[in-house]
């Protein structure tokens, strides 16, 4: 997509040249239409004209020769206020002009190019009925090309991103906004808009679907912006066992990836499990230099080499899983054609009520009802393996988002943070592991704390009431934390508030945890002050027995100096205690 001018606004009239392939055309056309409409608040008439055109000799010269070529359409928009009947003050009408160019422009910086099937609608909510699970879109199903279950991605025009499952429109959904259409006589088609959640609403655009009242819905008409990649399976490797510290990538597969690493971030995502997460491509290389193998004994395959940890919690050793998404589940039932096995799966797997997921069993009425439940198991293992639940995991291709230039302060306020985070790093120390979300306990949401089990709260350098910092891809989050046994040693009970934070929509989502360091520096405050003021007594003590350091004013300082040090000298070995649980 290249930009060609922004015109101005000469005449109360603004005009945007935009250039990109010429199948994009129609795509350009409802997109910005709908940006400027929902920026001028009007959907009677259109405020925006987008027609293809040919350029200006004046503005050809200007153009890069990619933007000219055959295969390129050149589209102009034209918004004039004249068009809608409406007056408006040359100021007011300058600052949505300019709103509506920076949402555009946001809008086509963050998008996939790449994307094999990309649309643009309208957004609506979703019935009240119809908000689980809550990452899903509901698409109008006659005329959309997207397949039920498919997983896409949405764009705001702020830039937001999130990841969802394809659903028909519901009925209820369908009659709301057919009700809101005519009532307000509203001349847009249905099949214009889509269905989101109040999760996903809230996620894209910032803020809650209601502004003023629940009659006034503000994002009414908003665009949003829905693709779908190419799926990208790959075979899972088993790495060597001195490479068994994090996920990487043949070397193979690595080379393909790695020069779209400045425009994309990866994760790593096993669809039934609905387990995923991040992937650092810059240090994802396995170094087999093509020595990996495939099913025919090929080299050069690709593979993402899974350790065995990062299969234990990404669920590739379940058997069966424990936990299958709804969606998933119903896709494999619908294939199976054996009335046994169908009978099997249902002995296995309940459905979790308001979640999107079948959970395996685990409590049984009899001893008989257990041995029947074992025997299903083993028959259902079978056939996840047969059909290739264990075997494949799939790459997600995320578009980055635009790096904003920092001010003078921000820039100070993240040395500031960088040299503090040293300094603890350094004084306190911090070990980082990879843990597996689950549900939290029961009273846990109300009190907005973590769980974790005595094992890892001593690997993390943590005990009861202390804080640990959880990361989700680029989110942080902090919050305090309590020993619960009966999770396993690679699981973390996350509240629905913290979980929310971080824009978590999968309960088995795969996260990073380390003890906030800043936390245990004041928890030691009392040891501090002990060992600050024994040390500055002392050293004053035994300085001023000596001219040198009282005479002067170099002397003094010398002392000073001498003081300073001995208090970094103190406060290093009054924290060594700290140091040494992580190492």
């Amino acid at each position: 997509m290249v930009l060609l001018n922004t015109g101005d606004c000469k005449g109360r009239k603004a005009v945007l040249s935009l250039s990109g392939p010429s199948e994009s055309s129609a795509f350009l056309e409802k997109l910005t239409t709908g940006l400027w409409e929902y920026t001028f608040e009007d959907y009677t008439s259109a405020c925006v004209l987008v027609r293809p055109f040919a350029p200006d000799p004046g503005l050809s010269e200007k153009l890069p020769s990619e933007a000219t070529g055959p295969d390129t359409a050149v589209l102009q928009l034209t918004l004039d206020p004249r068009i809608l009947g409406k007056t408006e003050p040359e100021k007011a009408y300058r600052e949505r002009t300019v709103t509506a160019l920076r949402r555009l422009l946001h809008t086509l910086s963050g998008m996939d190019w790449l994307s094999e099937k990309c649309e643009v609608y309208r957004i609506f909510q979703a019935a009240a009925g119809s908000q689980i699970p809550q990452d899903k879109i509901e698409v109008p199903a006659e005329d959309t090309s997207f397949s039920p279950n498919a997983f896409l991605h949405l764009l705001s025009y702020n830039g937001s991103h999130e990841t969802v499952r394809c659903y028909p429109i519901s009925k209820a959904s369908g009659k709301e906004l057919e009700d809101f259409l005519s009532e307000r006589k509203i001349p847009l088609p249905a099949s214009d808009f889509v269905m989101l959640t109040n999760r996903m609403i809230e996620l894209l655009y910032g803020r809650e679907w209601y502004e003023h009242t629940e009659e006034t819905p503000g994002l009414f008409g908003a665009p949003i912006v829905v693709y779908e990649s190419r799926q990208e399976s790959y075979d899972i490797g088993i790495p060597k066992a001195d490479q068994v510290h994090r996920v990487l990538l043949s070397t193979s597969l690595y080379r393909e990836k790695l020069p779209l690493s400045r425009h994309y971030e990866y994760l790593i995502f096993n669809p039934y499990a609905d387990s995923r997460m991040y992937l650092n491509l810059e240090n994802a290389d396995y170094g087999d230099n093509g020595r990996v193998k495939d099913k025919r004994g090929n080299r050069g395959a690709q593979k993402v080499m899974l350790p065995r940890y990062y299969r234990l919690m990404m669920g590739y050793l379940e058997k069966p899983l424990k936990s299958i998404r709804a969606e998933e589940y119903r896709r494999i039932c619908d294939r199976i054609t054996d009335p046994a096995l169908q009978k099997d799966f249902d002995t296995c797997y309940e459905k979790v009520s308001g979640q999107a997921y079948y959970m395996l069993r685990d409590t049984f009425e009899s001893e008989e009802r257990r041995q029947i439940f074992e025997r299903s198991c083993e028959r259902v293992t079978r056939h996840l393996t047969e059909i290739g639940v264990y075997s494949g995991i799939q790459l997600i291709r995320i578009p980055k988002k635009e790096r904003k230039r920092k001010t003078l302060r921000e820039r100070i306020r993240a040395f500031r943070t960088g040299l503090r985070e040293a300094v603890y790093r350094k004084a306190i120390g911090q070990a980082e592991y990879i843990l597996k979300t689950c549900w939290a306990g029961d009273t846990d949401d109300k009190n907005n704390v973590v769980r974790l089990n005595s094992n890892m709260m001593s690997l993390i350098g943590v005990s009861e009431n202390d804080k640990i910092r959880i990361r989700f891809g680029p989110r942080e989050i902090t919050l305090r934390i309590l020993s619960r046994e009966d999770l396993t040693d690679y699981e973390i009970g996350i509240p629905a508030s913290g979980r929310r934070a971080l824009a978590m929509n999968s309960m088995n989502d795969i996260v990073s945890v380390s003890r906030d360091m800043e936390h245990t520096f004041k928890r030691h405050s009392q040891e501090q002050t002990i060992a600050i003021l024994g040390t500055v007594l002392a050293a004053v003590q035994v300085l001023t027995a000596f001219d040198f350091f009282t005479a002067t004013v170099w002397g003094v300082l010398t002392a000073v100096l001498i003081i300073l040090l001995a208090i970094v000298s103190m406060l290093y070995f009054a924290l060594s205690e700290e140091r040494v649980k992580i190492k």
